[in-house]
């Protein structure tokens, strides 16, 4: 059950991002024919909300693994560096 969740959550992260990307592009295809600058701001604010999912992605890919959701002990020791 657990699978089929993690599976959904990241076919929706990958829905919004490439909904964001393809709102983004449509605007700019706008923007361009009428050639009007006023849909710049929200271009570049669709294309940050779509590198912030992206990025968030890539970091929950990383802490993926099976033993990541686990604790661990981290111990620093001064030497001689």
């Amino acid at each position: 059950m657990r699978e089929i969740s993690e599976a959904k959550e990241w076919i929706e992260s990958y829905n919004f991002i490439k909904n964001t990307v393809d709102d983004a592009l449509a605007m700019w295809q706008i923007a361009n024919e009428t050639e009007d600058s006023s849909l710049e701001n929200e271009i570049n604010t669709e294309i940050d909300n779509a590198e912030e999912k992206v990025s968030s992605l890539e970091v929950r890919n990383m802490l993926g693994g099976a033993d990541d959701q686990r604790n661990a002990i981290l111990s620093v020791n001064a030497g001689a560096g």
